[in-house]
């Protein structure tokens, strides 16, 4: 057999190719390829069908056909970009279009008109979308970033669109294409779905490729990609990412794909917006917003409607190298070049055209719909190389369905029942489904099925070959698409609910034993399924794996909305052991999924502890109970409730309940700090440091930025210094500096208790100087509420500058006002545990500015908020001193010897001996003359302690009242 096409000549007897009547070499391969594509010119040949022919049993990966593809075409004068003689129809195959003569006579492209004719692989009617997107990717790889939005109705034409562009393009050499789609589910959207499958997409191809730039730039996506990583390179990861946030998945996500840009042009293409996570938005908006070069293409496609989405592209529309293309209906002459490109060897005739568009309304997908039914009908005839009405034009536009949903089923109307059991059944699946899922919903061999499929494949009406798919048990079989969502909802639509449940109950009871040891991966997919087969138990568990896997990627309010799902299936099971464990597991992932999401004072976050705690004991599961105190403890730390902090913490510290036992002595220590019981705050520290490696990293501790030996050095530095051990005390917080170098995400917390520490030795020049360096973090490293902390110690040593000059950015006014300022918003926050003491700060602040009522003021709300939660606080004795010293100002000095009374017993009784010499100082000046000898033994025995150390402020100022 001779064939020619465009100038060249194709002899399988000689096995021969000529281009120009000049011969050209081809290998086997190559020449086998090319004849099977002419030898079926008249459709699409899928890439699974071209690696059975040529490669036989022979196992090969795509690559070698995507290489052979390109050698072909080079052969015949064709390329990637022009693709004049073989057409990448992109996701399903490719197709010789070329007109193709056979011994002498013109080969069809269409076996017939009463044959469903291939949608054409060009975007017709969308010719200047098309070479607006084309542009773009050209502006791209000069490293201008480009962002396409497409939006459009339902079968307006996105997907066929991006096809075609990528079909323009595909050259494997140059570009790298990541495409994923997002996806409907009844549970909920899976954050960062669709980034996450097209990133695994290029990973099956290109591991190195992947793993090197995720690596480099995105860990925490990296993460999120197991096939990716072995245990030790996850644990690794897993101890580099301690404390990382929402923001930090959000930037490394814009930096991965960037990154893989920076390596090799890419094309990212994310379709159906319609239906994405928040997280997935949130990322492409960075993306569309990102200005510094990089030869990246974005593609989106939606169809309008979802408020969200069209905010973001309204949004994002105004930045440079963004772009909005809306797909408009067709005109007529759009939908003649449709007609066109299903019949290309033929005209159209024009009241044909006129039918068709009438019937269509410009909606692309209907009038490839109509046109199928009316070429399946038998309805139209070819006439003069003219195709034409068969019957006459008012009998023709009333055989047309009145809808798309009639159109599909009445193509369903074809097949065999078998058949479409089988489209029901991989309508449960999804609108990608493996043949193996699909086997089990019917309870059939695999490879009956897979071959079945296959089959239905190679007439694409409702379905697509994709490639081979692996199960980790080892399963292997094909996976396959339907060539448009509508098909797969209209089938599913018309199973009986009867019939799906049992679908979906075999399909995930099949994913459960194919999958085992990774079903976290697939744990949305697995909630989906047994929700939809009314099965309680099963749904109430992989929503909660589906809630941990968005905790793991910092998208709370995506897990919280999860959790309650799993909750209310929780609730339909009968009273019992397993209800409990559910529920146990459901209450601390939701505890822990509306911290992340409203903050620890939301009221439902101690509902939900309180129950788990309540149910641990019950179970008798002291992990889970521990996990429950811990975080109870925490919340009322937050509030001040010390007590109780420790009360709920007792048990764990005196190691009878579960594990972290390390995070409650942490926890303990700053309880006890914050109580102003200086030595029990010291040993728990101490219980820490002494048995645990500075290295060892908390989960739970990661999540409130803070890291063990980190928090327990900075307890130890603050402890020791009001104990007197003033070198000590700076070691320590040396110490927590160095650390929290290490591990940056509990740098802010080292910085601000080493900001602290210098403010309770009244030092406010280094006192400032480590505010602002705790300030100067980037946003990911410090939260609002640990900034506006340090911003009320910063503006405390601010506070001390006298002269404008001395200020920089205002007066001493100003820095008060701010400092008002900041701490209504951290009042707002919610966290109380250190407010009293930063209201001492402001009181400092307001009596320097000689408004003595208003530090009283100030005071009196402090030390009501002590007494509405404790019954102790380290910084009382100061606040008593401090009270002093505004009655002083007020003139009434016997009452500021009072206070100065009451300080000096609050100090003692906490035996801490700087506060008791600052006051006894106090005493000292206020007596004046009439100072006892006992006043001043007092005071020289305290400034004793400190012989052999560093002198501090406070024993300078003694000698010299000594001295005087």
């Amino acid at each position: 057999m001779i064939y020619e096409f465009g100038s060249c000549v194709l002899d399988v007897s000689k096995l021969e190719l000529t281009r120009d009547n000049e011969p050209v070499a081809v290998e086997p391969q190559v020449f086998a390829v090319l004849e099977y594509l002419a030898t079926n010119a008249d459709r699409v040949v899928t890439k699974i069908e071209l690696l059975d022919e040529v490669w036989g049993d022979r196992f090969v990966s795509e690559s070698a056909l995507t290489s052979r593809i390109k050698l072909a075409r080079q052969a015949c004068g064709d390329s990637g970009r022009s693709q004049q003689i073989i057409r990448t129809v992109h996701g399903r195959g490719y197709r010789m279009i070329a007109p193709i003569t056979e011994l002498g006579r013109v080969r069809k492209a269409t076996r017939g008109v009463n044959l469903v004719a291939r949608t054409g692989s060009r975007a017709a009617g969308r010719e200047q979308q098309t070479e607006r997107i084309l542009t773009a990717a050209a502006e791209a790889t000069t490293g201008t970033r480009r962002t396409i939005f497409v939006t459009g109705p339902t079968g307006g034409g996105k997907s066929t669109l991006v096809a075609d562009v990528l079909e323009q393009i595909d050259d494997v050499d140059r570009w790298s294409v990541v495409a994923g789609r997002c996806h409907r589910a009844r549970s909920g959207p899976e954050p960062y779905f669709a980034l996450l499958e097209a990133l695994g997409s290029l990973a099956a191809a290109e591991p190195d490729l992947v793993r090197d730039s995720l690596d480099r730039v995105a860990p925490s996506w990296l993460l999120q990609l197991p096939a990716l990583v072995d245990d030790d390179a996850a644990d690794r990861l897993e101890r580099r990412l301690m404390g990382a946030g929402r923001q930090r998945m959000l930037r490394e996500g814009v930096d991965a794909f960037t990154e893989l840009a920076r390596r090799r042009p890419t094309i990212l293409v994310v379709e159906d917006l319609q239906h994405a996570d928040a997280c997935t938005l949130d990322v492409l908006e960075l993306l569309a917003r990102r200005s510094d070069p990089a030869p990246l293409l974005l593609v989106a496609t939606t169809r309008p409607g979802r408020s969200e989405v069209d905010e973001v592209i309204a949004d994002v529309t105004s930045s440079a190298g963004v772009e909005h293309l809306q797909l408009e209906p067709l005109d007529r002459a759009g939908v003649a070049r449709l007609a066109a490109e299903r019949h290309p060897d033929v005209s159209i005739a024009p009241d044909l055209v006129d039918i068709l568009h009438d019937r269509c309304d410009g909606n692309p997908l209907f009038a490839n719909e109509i046109l199928a039914v009316w070429e399946t009908d038998g309805l139209l005839r070819e006439e003069d190389d003219v195709l034409r009405p068969g019957v006459d034009g008012q009998i023709l536009a009333a055989t047309v369905p009145p809808g798309l949903v009639t159109l599909i089923e009445r193509t369903l109307g074809a097949l065999t029942p078998d058949e479409v059991a089988l489209l029901e059944a991989a309508a449960a699946t999804g609108n990608t489904f493996d043949a193996a899922a699909v086997a089990a919903a019917v309870d059939r061999p695999v490879a009956e099925i897979d071959s079945l499929l296959a089959r239905m494949a190679r007439e694409p009406d409702h379905i697509d070959a994709v490639g081979a798919v692996s199960w980790p048990d080892g399963t292997v079989s094909t996976r396959y698409r339907f060539v448009h969502q509508l098909h797969r909802d209209v089938i599913y639509d018309r199973t009986v609910p009867s019939r799906r449940a049992v679908l979906h109950s075999r399909i995930g009871h099949a994913l459960e034993t194919g999958h085992q040891g990774s079903l976290f991966e697939i744990a949305s997919t697995l909630a989906d399924h047994f929700l939809a087969a009314d099965d309680a138990a099963r749904s109430a568990r992989y929503l909660r794996r589906a809630a941990a896997q968005a905790l793991s990627r910092e998208a709370h309010g995506d897990a919280d909305g999860l959790l309650w799902a799993a909750l209310e299936q929780c609730d339909r099971l009968e009273p019992g052991l397993e209800r409990d464990e559910i529920e146990l597991e459901i209450r601390l992932l939701l505890g822990q999924a509306r911290v992340g999401a409203h903050g620890w004072f939301d009221g439902q976050v101690a509902e939900q502890y309180e129950r788990a705690l309540d149910l641990a004991a019950a179970l008798g599961a002291a992990d889970e109970e521990a996990h429950a105190r811990y975080a109870l403890a925490t919340i009322s730390e937050m509030h001040g409730q010390f007590e109780r902090t420790e009360e709920l913490l007792g048990p764990m510290v005196a190691g009878g309940t579960g594990e972290l036992g390390m995070e409650a002595h942490e926890l303990v220590a700053c309880s006890t700090f914050h109580q102003g019981a200086f030595g029990r705050s010291q040993s728990n520290a101490d219980a820490v440091l002494s048995t645990t490696p500075d290295e060892t990293p908390s989960k739970l501790m990661a999540a409130v930025a803070e890291h063990p030996a980190t928090s327990c050095n900075s307890w130890m530095s603050l402890t020791n210094w009001f104990l007197g051990r003033s070198d000590d005390s700076l070691k320590r917080a040396e110490n927590a500096v160095r650390l929290g170098e290490r591990h940056r995400y509990a740098l802010a917390v080292a910085l601000q208790q080493r900001a602290m520490l210098h403010q309770l030795r009244d030092e406010p020049e280094e006192c400032r100087r480590w505010a602002e360096r705790a300030i100067a973090l980037e946003r990911p490293l410090i939260s609002r509420v640990r900034r506006l902390q340090v911003e009320v110690l910063r503006d405390w040593a601010r506070s001390f500058a006298e002269a404008a000059d001395d200020v920089n950015d205002g007066d001493a006014d100003d820095v008060g006002a701010s400092m008002a300022d900041t701490l209504r918003d951290l009042d707002e926050a919610g966290v109380q545990l250190d407010m009293p003491y930063f209201l001492a700060l402001q009181a400092d602040v307001v009596l320097r500015q000689g408004a003595p009522a208003d530090a009283l003021s100030v005071l009196g709300d402090a030390e009501a908020r002590i007494d509405a939660s404790t019954r102790s606080y380290f910084h009382r004795p100061e606040m008593h001193r401090l009270r002093a010293q505004a009655h002083l100002l007020l003139g009434d000095e016997e009452r500021a010897a009072e206070e100065l009374a009451h300080a000096a017993d609050l100090a003692a009784a906490m035996g801490s001996p700087v506060m008791m010499l600052r006051i006894a100082c106090d005493q000292l000046e206020l007596e004046r003359g009439a100072a006892s000898e006992a006043r001043r033994e007092q005071v020289s025995m305290l400034v004793d302690r400190y012989d052999g150390q560093s002198v501090p402020r406070d024993v300078v100022r003694a000698r010299r009242l000594l001295t005087t």
